[in-house]
């Protein structure tokens, strides 16, 4: 019989079960959860160690919660599987960073409910993303802002999201030409690829002609390089998978398919895009853009304040490499 309402100590139970069969079914071995109390949200490390922040004992949450929390770890157990982070070059400008972010979240969660990977993935995969844009439509006030682009094409980008929220004039075309492209992803260095291809075509927009039209080839990238390099073993750390079923392509995974998400295509609009590029100026590291406060693209899987056990933000904890934590990179871009 399916609770309605948890016992901090029943929900941290549940939830720890809920991870280890997710692991299961993603063929990931050592997985270990941990509750600390200095974890704003949560997090996972390159050895299969998640972190989530501390829920009190006696704190009382719903099934809700227990469904937004397993998906957030499926989110992140995907990244696990997935994601090769030293294929993201973190010194270039945040947006890109961002825009990247974006289209990777995208990518492994589309695959995961795609090759069906475990159990209601696209139920609990579609309650993560729903939630980010309602809360995005909540807070959110100006869709025409470029800040807000990588958080819009995160949620238009995973076909598994339902609530629409607006696009600026001029985005979709660049966005379902994106969508088609991520279809024949394979790794992180094809989503890296894609994420520059969607800058430039962003900084193209209010010049007299944009260089790449949205009907090209879906098959040629920024640099012209195919989205599909050929190396489906480009996982975590960039080697070859050492268990069944992690990393590759499957069979049926359908590459080159092309379609665009559908839930997107009656998407409201929200006033004109505009350029990211709304200013540079120099520093050390080059030129950076002028913009702040975006909406971050990472799903964050906070519990209410009255359910957190006591305890402090390490910034030593959200600021390590070695963790994958939603508000870690804060990129806001205003110098």
């Amino acid at each position: 019989m399916t609770k309605a309402k948890y016992r901090g100590w029943e929900f941290k139970s549940a939830l720890t079960a809920a991870i280890h069969k997710m692991a299961s079914d993603l063929k990931i071995k050592r997985v270990m959860v941990t509750f600390k109390d200095e974890i704003p949200t949560a997090a996972i490390n390159r050895h299969g160690q998640i972190y989530i922040t501390n829920i009190a004992d006696d704190a009382v949450l719903t099934r809700f919660d227990l469904e937004r929390f397993t998906g957030f770890a499926l989110h992140e157990l995907l990244h696990r599987k997935f994601t090769n982070f030293d294929a993201i070059d973190n010194s270039k400008v945040s947006y890109l960073v961002q825009l990247h972010n974006g289209l990777e979240d995208a990518y492994i969660e589309n695959r995961a409910v795609a090759e069906k990977l475990t159990g209601n993935a696209e139920g609990l995969l579609r309650t993560l993303i729903d939630n980010m844009a309602r809360e995005g439509l909540a807070e959110v006030s100006d869709w025409a802002d470029p800040r807000q682009y990588p958080f819009a094409l995160a949620v238009y980008a995973r076909k598994h999201s339902t609530v629409q929220i607006p696009l600026a004039k001029g985005l979709k075309p660049i966005f379902d030409e994106a969508c088609k492209r991520l279809n024949t992803c394979n790794s992180t260095h094809d989503t890296w690829a894609l994420a520059e291809w969607v800058f430039d075509q962003l900084k193209q927009i209010g010049k007299p002609q944009q260089p790449t039209q949205p009907d090209q080839p879906q098959d040629q990238p920024t640099n012209g390089q195919p989205c599909d390099d050929g190396n489906p073993s480009d996982q975590e750390g960039g080697n070859a998978p050492t268990e069944a079923g992690e990393g590759g392509t499957s069979p049926d995974q359908g590459q080159g398919e092309g379609d665009a998400p559908t839930q997107g295509k009656n998407a409201p609009e929200a006033g004109e895009a505009q350029s990211p590029i709304k200013g540079e100026k120099q520093t050390s590291k080059g030129k950076v853009l002028v913009i702040a406060k975006p909406r971050s693209t990472e799903p964050k899987a906070d519990v209410p304040d009255s359910a957190k056990q006591c305890g402090s933000i390490s910034n030593w904890v959200v600021t390590k490499d070695a963790y994958h934590v939603g508000d870690v990179r804060r990129w806001s871009i205003d110098f």
